[in-house]
């Protein structure tokens, strides 16, 4: 999931770059907010939905409606996570923004000029974000976007800022940092573990102060292992890996979402993959279903 809100935040950079320090950007924020409701927070209602139906709850509709907005992770909770994500970029943009106009119109223009700054937005994001999450409460999945495997916005933050860069970046020793230390800590990796830790890890990670930051480096490490991979794969240039890797991408939320109903379906994996996908294919022809199950 660390990767995913990365990649999230990746494809995010591309239409934050094209906000401008002009009357529009507020404008642009707010038309990029009610975008992410529809691609997001639509589809995430209506599979709700659909597994109310489909799956025999014992609640009524209202009720369980209500415990899954309260607690997302009943259905498709990572939609709202991403959601959560850019909601927390857009504030920061638009409070950036005013504050650069109110620093120009007080002729600190050197101030307003270094909040241009990447690196210095990015450590601001942060600062700001921290400050937010201790004060929101843990429901309506805010626990996931602010406390799970470190808080999941950092990665989203992560992959905005810094997407151009890893992707340009060639130095060969930087580049295999993050594998030394994946492959060196997630042997001692366990979901259900405190700090994600195994017990019987060793001494220097669980004794030390590297226990409290043990699974924001696998996580971390981990998403630049497999950015990178991504990297060598494309680099190949095979038209047919490719267009295989983009037709997954493509469908991922719609086999993500109906596997679940096929999971049980012989033989295992591939069946369950291969009918979502033919699912996914017929939500595409037809255009209502094609907006409130894929956001598109």
């Amino acid at each position: 999931m660390p990767l995913f809100v990365f990649l999230s935040g990746c494809a995010a950079s591309y239409w934050a770059g094209h906000l401008k320090d002009s009357k529009q950007h507020i404008k642009f924020l707010a038309k990029r907010l009610y975008r992410s409701a529809i691609q997001l927070l639509l589809p995430f209602l209506t599979w709700t939905f659909i597994a109310f139906l489909a799956l025999d709850q014992k609640e009524n509709l209202s009720k369980y409606l209500l415990k899954v907005l309260q607690q997302p992770d009943y259905s498709l909770w990572f939609l709202p996570c991403i959601f959560w994500c850019i909601l927390y970029t857009c504030i920061f943009y638009a409070l950036l923004f005013l504050v650069k106009n109110l620093l120009n119109k007080l002729s600190f223009h050197n101030l307003s000029h270094y909040l241009s700054f990447g690196s210095l937005q990015f450590f601001l994001l942060i600062i700001f974000w921290l400050y937010l999450r201790s004060k929101l409460p843990t429901e309506y999945g805010l626990v996931f976007v602010n406390w799970v495997s470190g808080g999941l916005f950092i990665y989203f933050a992560l992959g905005l800022f810094f997407f151009a860069r890893l992707s340009e970046l060639k130095s060969r020793w930087l580049r295999v940092v993050p594998y030394v230390c994946f492959f060196l800590l997630v042997p001692f990796w366990s979901r259900s573990a405190p700090y994600d830790l195994m017990s019987n890890s060793p001494a220097i990670i669980k004794n030390t102060w590297l226990i409290n930051y043990y699974s924001l480096i696998v996580a971390i490490s981990g998403t630049l292992v497999l950015f990178d991979l991504s990297k060598i794969l494309y680099s190949l240039q095979s038209k047919y890996i490719n267009r295989a890797l983009c037709l997954l991408g493509e469908a991922s939320l719609g086999i993500y979402a109906m596997h679940i109903y096929f999971i049980s379906m012989q033989p295992n994996v591939m069946t369950p993959i291969f009918i979502s996908l033919l699912g996914f294919e017929v939500i595409l022809l037809i255009p209502i279903l094609r907006t409130a199950l894929l956001g598109r």
